[in-house]
């Protein structure tokens, strides 16, 4: 009997120093979306997203009614869902004609005020055939059509670059801040020689934007990258090649 009581006594007081942890919840925070979209030389356009709904005050996750993003006029449902009500989206258009504009919406999310993120991307175009034939000595001249190049929300980083590639692994590269030049002109000197009498040469054009509206409760990230080709020729550079 003895025994029996020091026992009991011991749980009574092993529970009275027992405390009650809450549990680590996230902190109540806006719904985020970030998206990045590649423009494929081919025409291919490649979409990748996420959206993170939150917690809200009550700390519960957020709704979303409905969570498919709307790209190119297309309602493209989450690849993935979280426990945590993040979606992730995967999505890849091949090209059937030229692609003049792009488009992308988010999903509204529940007890969210601010309006979702609407994208629209105009992608700059080449002037120009995509084989360009150097006469000996000759520059390399690059001309584009910058009057598209447009992204909205306003992009706060713009950069861009041409790379110059030969198939022996020399290679040239050119960049800078802001939209690409109309027109880009490479000396003869920097295009790498190559003995198959061609290089392939490879514009990027990159813009990141960030956005916030009233009352902040709706933060998007968003990134568009175009690629354009070329295949320069120099007879040449063949000839002198041993």
């Amino acid at each position: 009997m003895k025994l029996r009581a020091l026992l009991a006594t011991s749980a009574v007081l092993l529970a009275g120093c027992l405390d009650f942890v809450a549990p680590d919840l996230p902190e109540p925070a806006p719904a985020a979306f970030s998206a990045s979209l590649d423009l494929l030389e081919t025409g291919t356009l490649l979409v990748s997203a996420r959206l993170d709904p939150g917690l809200a005050p009550d700390r519960e996750w957020r709704a979303v009614p409905n969570d498919s993003i709307v790209l190119q006029g297309r309602s493209i449902a989450p690849a993935a869902v979280q426990t945590n009500g993040s979606r992730s989206y995967t999505v890849e258009l091949p090209a059937a004609a030229p692609v003049e504009a792009v488009t992308l919406r988010a999903p509204a999310v529940a007890g969210i005020t601010a309006p979702p993120v609407a994208l629209s991307w105009t992608p700059i175009r080449r002037l120009g055939r995509d084989t360009i034939v150097l006469d000996p000595g000759a520059d390399l001249q690059i001309r584009l059509d910058t009057a598209g190049g447009r992204l909205v929300p306003a992009p706060g980083i713009r950069q861009w670059s041409l790379g110059l590639r030969a198939s022996g692994g020399q290679n040239f590269q050119i960049g800078g801040s802001g939209p690409p030049p109309t027109d880009i002109d490479v000396p003869a000197r920097w295009i790498p020689a190559d003995s198959a009498g061609a290089v392939v040469a490879t514009l990027v054009v990159s813009q990141s934007a960030t956005t916030q509206p009233p009352p902040g409760d709706y933060l998007a990230a968003v990134t568009v990258s175009q690629r354009i080709g070329w295949v320069v020729v120099r007879p040449d550079s063949a000839k002198g090649s041993p």
